[in-house]
């Protein structure tokens, strides 16, 4: 195999402001081998990109996620195009992370960014607010909209959805945390026919 990755990732906050910023550009090129019946070289060709923007000026936060990772276009034999993030980016609870719905009619989703819909990749943009009420209590609303970076075949429309979410966590101790964490999915025009996903998570976390 001879594919090269080049990844830039850098983050910065500004303390006098409460503002952090964050990006991630990513590219994947070369060739690596295809075990398949022709035995050619598989050509690798994908790009992905992050920008992440949190504005803290108290008790509340201000935040916003958005990027786009590229998919195959299902027209090239041994030329691919799809790209997967490594570095886990927490974009929404369901949408790209666990699976909307739970069977029926519902919504299936992806594991990952780019990692399903075919590889169609992915175009995302997921504006936050949280609010701090106390030292133990943080509450969080992410409202998180995404679509396919290439056109799906056989007439879908790219529209992945619209997810809504609200966390919150309570401190217990300085070393023990709870959270709930609830989503509504409402799939878009990809989706055709398919109900609201809805999900809840609790979390417990130890700090040491």
């Amino acid at each position: 195999e001879r594919v090269h990755v080049y990844d830039v990732y850098q983050k910065k906050t500004f303390p006098e402001t409460g503002i952090s910023l964050g990006f991630e550009a990513a590219y994947r090129k070369g060739e690596e081998r295809d075990y398949d019946a022709d035995g050619l070289m598989d050509q690798v060709q994908a790009f992905g990109l992050v920008f992440d923007f949190l504005y803290a000026p108290g008790a509340s936060e201000f935040g916003l996620k958005t990027g786009f990772a590229t998919g195959e276009d299902g027209t090239a034999d041994n030329k691919y195009h799809a790209f997967h993030f490594n570095r886990a980016y927490k974009i929404a609870m369901l949408l790209f992370n666990e699976d909307l719905g739970v069977g029926g009619d519902s919504v299936h989703g992806s594991p990952g960014i780019g990692a399903d819909f075919n590889d169609l990749g992915a175009i995302f943009i997921a504006p936050r607010f949280a609010y701090t009420f106390s030292e133990v209590l943080k509450v969080e609303s992410v409202i998180a909209y995404a679509m396919t970076q290439r056109r799906p075949a056989l007439g879908k429309k790219k529209s992945l959805g619209t997810e809504f979410d609200l966390n919150a966590t309570y401190m217990w101790k300085d070393y023990f945390e709870t959270g709930i964490r609830m989503g509504w999915f409402f799939p878009g025009p990809y989706f055709d026919g398919k109900a609201v996903g809805m999900g809840t998570m609790a979390t417990f976390a130890l700090k040491f």
